[in-house]
């Protein structure tokens, strides 16, 4: 058995910022990440609304923090967790056990794909799944959003507020009110990417095909929590994001959560680095009261 102080699951902006403020506070403290540091962020071409950082690529950015995490004494293990076991505190990585006072959890989420062929080599080159962090590239320029549900509703009116024109696609029936530079097509869907970068996308309907120009396609068609590891184990909401208090308890002591993953109305780099930071001075305080800790 491995022990540590604090265990942290993933390594995006909410892990690395727990990982800081831990290890800062002389914790010993353990991130897992199966890949590589900075998870979505990594792989952002452009940040523009990330404080001090006026336009960055994400990769500088994550790799800005991982640094950071480091030089304050933070340990990185690149094994996937296999299991965790929320109530004894032990996670299980590359066939050991690592024991812990505290865990949290930040294993973000992923945006639901099309599914169309290019898509997923035009991610961050006409091809975005966030429209809060990418719609400001494209102000003045006309784009096309599809998607459906409440969160493509609130994507089209931020999108219509600094684009020149958006064309929203849904399959469903549109029942939002008009704008002057929305147009919507209802009842079809997209199903064809021209060009690299994104030059026009096809949309097509009931028996209409349209080609439209544009240098952005944002697709809002659903969110999922990366959240294998804790299904049955944490209390979540209806789409499976886990539920924390202000302090980002979840529903077991001594588990926290941060990031995409948890249940909020904001997944944003900025908000998932304040998350972080919250859920490290909680765990510190777990920490601190454990009696481990005060021997």
């Amino acid at each position: 058995m491995i022990n540590y102080d604090a265990v942290i699951i993933g390594a995006g902006p909410a892990g690395l910022t727990a990982a800081m403020y831990l290890a800062r506070a002389n914790k010993k403290t353990a991130v897992f990440e199966k890949l590589t540091a900075g998870g979505q962020l990594a792989v952002t071409p452009v940040i523009e609304n990330y404080p001090g950082a006026e336009s960055e690529d994400g990769f500088t950015i994550a790799e800005t923090m991982r640094k950071q995490a480091v030089k304050c004494g933070a340990e990185f293990i690149y094994e996937k967790v296999e299991s965790v076991d929320f109530k004894n505190l032990t996670v299980t990585a590359g066939g050991k056990t690592y024991c812990a006072l505290s865990i949290i959890i930040a294993t973000g989420a992923k945006s639901g794909k099309l599914g169309l062929k290019g898509e997923e080599e035009l991610a961050g080159s006409g091809v975005s799944y966030c429209a809060v962090c990418d719609g400001a590239l494209y102000r003045g320029r006309e784009v096309v959003l599809t998607g459906y549900g409440d969160r493509a509703q609130k994507d089209l009116n931020y999108l219509a507020g600094v684009c020149k024109k958006v064309f929203y696609v849904t399959q469903g029936v549109f029942e939002g009110e008009s704008r002057e530079n929305v147009e919507v097509l209802q009842k079809c869907e997209v199903t064809e990417l021209v060009g690299r970068p994104l030059e026009k996308v096809v949309v097509t309907g009931e028996g209409i095909r349209r080609e439209i120009e544009t240098p952005a396609l944002f697709v809002d068609v659903g969110i999922k929590p990366d959240g294998i590891l804790f299904a049955g184990q944490l209390k979540t909401d209806s789409n499976g994001f886990i539920l924390t208090d202000s302090q980002m308890q979840t529903s077991v002591k001594g588990v926290f959560a941060a990031g995409d993953v948890c249940s909020k109305t904001l997944r944003q780099v900025v908000t998932a680095a304040g998350d972080g930071a919250v859920a490290a001075m909680s765990a510190i305080r777990e920490i601190k009261s454990s009696p481990r800790e005060q021997k």
